[in-house]
């Protein structure tokens, strides 16, 4: 039997957190193929595609940035169930009951628990230091980016003032489920993930990946500028941003699709990894109407290309599109592109009003690409809070069919002056998801909680 067999299968077990043997006890005599470095390093080569099927789906529903299979009218007049919720912010929606299961919680767990099985075994086997150093670096830094997804899915955002009392998740760094994970404080959470990110083991990676399903040093410096942008430490997520942009800064230009049907491969140069989630593939994806209007005037994906067609007669909401074409055309819904460090980089400096204009050249470098040549124009701003909205909305759009609209608008929630409703409307109601709503925290699944009592809720 293949080892990756054994390990999804223990890893299954390992999810309750609280009872099954050391792995490396458990595969039978005889039996344990990770016997060589090369074995080992298999262990890397994920397609990332199984892992996270269905994982965005339920924040791009609540964020409004799509409509379910159904019509939102649909599941409002079933007057129950998640995706109800989903639909009108209705808080009196037991969401813990309505979840015994959560994929993502699950399939997360499972490659943390591979890359600590690399970790724990590398050491046994033969083979060149530098390499075991650097396969071991990778493991370490794809392991905190699972944890940095996991903590922003089902925690709230971080607060410096409070991160030391909010609760955060189980922090998982081997494979002896003899002993249950703790829950940590999100503090703790974030202080292993830098741990896990420290200069050394970023530099231990390669300057260019191995191929399209490992990391190199711009991913490791990208995950690490998440992890400082979350924790509102700007100074550091700009460093690591300008790092990771200094290995690559291909951008994806838009305007040879200009009067075309736009097409994107998974091994476009951009992606610093490549993570599919259920929308990765956006045909027949509905754009709610609220998130349409987002679109900036000139926006080539919009008004110069045939993606869209309108939906407002199948959904019965006006103004809301169906992405009709564009079957080759492939977002990165859970990697890494090096527009993401653009972002983070414009963000950073848009937080110093001694670096504004350098927020807005950012900024707009990128639009560039986005924006038909014939409607550009230069967005402008006279103050840090200025351009930094003007980086949400740019963002609101790029981020469009991934997490990061979730993660940061709960993370801007936590800010007076970025704080903003998610509003939808349907059959003439308003619904409005607040900025301090439960929804933007995920429930642990039943499956989970029941075998370890310290995962209480986060909400």
């Amino acid at each position: 039997m293949k080892a990756s067999h054994y390990i999804l299968w223990l890893v299954l077990l390992s999810l309750l957190f609280n009872g099954c043997n050391n792995f490396l006890d458990v595969v039978p005599k005889g039996k344990n193929t990770l016997s060589s470095l090369e074995a080992l390093e298999t262990l890397l080569n994920d397609d990332h595609a199984s892992g996270w099927g269905i994982f965005s789906e339920d924040l791009l529903l609540i964020t409004n940035e799509l409509y379910p299979a159904k019509s939102p009218a649909f599941y409002i007049a079933e007057g129950k169930g998640l995706i109800y919720g989903y639909m009108t912010y209705d808080e009196t929606v037991d969401r813990v009951s309505l979840t015994e299961a959560n994929h993502f919680y699950s399939q997360t767990y499972k490659k943390i628990t591979t890359y600590n099985v690399l970790i724990a075994k590398i050491n046994d086997v033969s083979g060149d230091h530098a390499k075991k150093q650097a396969l071991i670096a990778e493991a370490k830094t794809l392991r905190a980016w699972c944890h940095w997804m996991l903590v922003n899915v089902f925690a709230k955002a971080y607060t410096p003032a409070t991160a030391s009392s909010e609760g955060g998740i189980p922090y998982v760094t081997d494979v002896n489920f003899d002993s249950k994970n703790e829950k940590l404080t999100l503090e703790n959470v974030y202080q292993k993930l830098l741990e896990d990110l420290n200069d050394n083991s970023i530099d231990q990676l390669p300057d260019t990946p191995i191929n399209m399903q490992r990391v190199g040093k711009a991913f490791g410096y990208a995950v690490r500028a998440k992890v400082h942008l979350s924790m509102q430490n700007y100074t550091e997520a700009l460093k690591d941003a300008e790092k990771s942009l200094s290995f690559n800064s291909k951008i994806e230009d838009r305007k040879p699709f200009i009067g075309s049907t736009p097409v994107r491969e998974k091994d476009a140069e951009n992606n610093l990894l490549y993570a599919p989630g259920s929308y990765s593939y956006p045909l027949w994806n509905v754009i709610s109407a609220e998130w349409a209007k987002l679109y900036e005037q000139g926006d080539i994906m919009r008004w110069y290309t045939n993606l869209y067609e309108d939906a407002s007669g199948t959904q019965g909401i006006e103004g809301c599109y169906t992405w009709k074409n564009g079957t080759r055309y492939i977002c990165n819904s859970v990697g890494i592109r090096t527009e993401d460090m653009i972002l983070v980089k414009a963000e950073c400096l848009a937080r110093d009003n001694n670096t504004v204009a350098a927020a807005m050249e950012t900024l707009n470098d990128l639009r560039k690409y986005r924006i038909h040549p014939d409607d550009f124009q230069k967005l402008e701003a006279s103050s840090g809070v200025e351009a930094t909205k003007h980086v949400i909305n740019v963002s609101r759009i790029e981020y469009l069919f991934t997490y990061n609209n979730f993660f940061n608008l709960k993370r801007w929630n936590t800010e007076e002056q970025y704080k903003q409703n998610i509003t939808r409307t349907v059959n003439g109601k308003l619904y409005t998801l607040r900025p301090d709503s439960p929804y933007w925290v995920m429930p642990f699944p039943a499956q989970a909680t029941r075998y370890n009592s310290s995962l209480t809720q986060n909400f």
